[in-house]
């Protein structure tokens, strides 16, 4: 499983994934200090291993594009950005790219990093891709979100059990999908999907671990959260899920 990061009490965060090397300052050893560039094999080598962890594999293929080969290394304050789109023969591909400013050319460049591909070309296998997708994008830019996205209609916020598991779904608008959270063999899990169908754990992002996780609806659009770090307080409304409270 991939490193956590506790962020107090509102949960954690996955350490991201970095480009550049880091030791201890010799003057300061609670500061960091620049030592140079990871190689492109290494950093592949760990996204890879995140994204088998955590089930979110291409089902046919996920290389690393040959020119990275050969200890390459990531060039400074190098970005990353991924595009998804069906194939021109079969299936649905996943390119994720480099972009950087090259001083020397004094221009902007963008390179082919990784590439990746599913077997099937419908569209649950996009929707897939694109989980695929942002999976790739939080490891290296993290998660910013501070707020929930959801559909201010009734039952769009909803608290309900499925096979002895307490979920909270959150409607993605009109579109049938939805963010559920939920706790699982002790770890507490997001997971974004079709609402109405099947949990599945395997395929989930971990937010963190947690023993307990009680879901209530206290007063209206006002819900209370119990997780192992104690109890938070969100208050649904138009447009949002904000934190109201929160109790040590």
């Amino acid at each position: 499983m991939a490193p956590l990061h506790k962020r107090g009490q509102k949960g954690w965060t996955m350490e991201i994934i970095e480009f550049e090397k880091w030791t201890p300052s010799v003057e300061d050893p609670r500061k960091r200090e620049y030592a140079g560039q990871r190689t492109a094999q290494e950093v592949f080598g760990e996204l890879k291993y995140r994204l088998e962890s955590q089930g979110y594999l291409p089902d046919e293929y996920l290389l690393l594009d040959s020119h990275w080969e050969n200890g390459r290394e990531i060039p400074r304050d190098a970005d990353i950005f991924c595009t998804t789109d069906y194939g021109g023969s079969e299936g649905v591909y996943l390119d994720v790219y480099l972009k950087w400013y090259d001083e020397q050319q004094k221009k902007s460049v963008t390179k082919s990093f990784i590439t990746g591909k599913t077997l099937g070309e419908n569209g649950n296998d996009l929707d897939r891709m694109f989980l695929i997708s942002s999976a790739i994008t939080k490891a290296f830019h993290g998660d910013h979100a501070t707020h929930t996205r959801y559909d201010d209609t009734g039952g769009a916020v909803e608290v309900y059990e499925e096979d002895g598991v307490t979920v909270l779904s959150i409607a993605d608008g009109s579109s049938g999908y939805g963010l559920r959270i939920y706790q699982y063999q002790g770890e507490l899990l997001e997971e974004y999907g079709r609402l109405g169908e099947a949990l599945y754990p395997e395929n989930a992002q971990v937010i963190g671990e947690t023993a307990a996780f009680e879901v209530e609806e206290v007063a209206e659009r006002t819900f209370s959260v119990i997780t192992d770090e104690g109890r938070v307080l969100f208050h649904a409304r138009c447009g949002e899920m904000t934190e109201a409270a929160a109790d040590e």
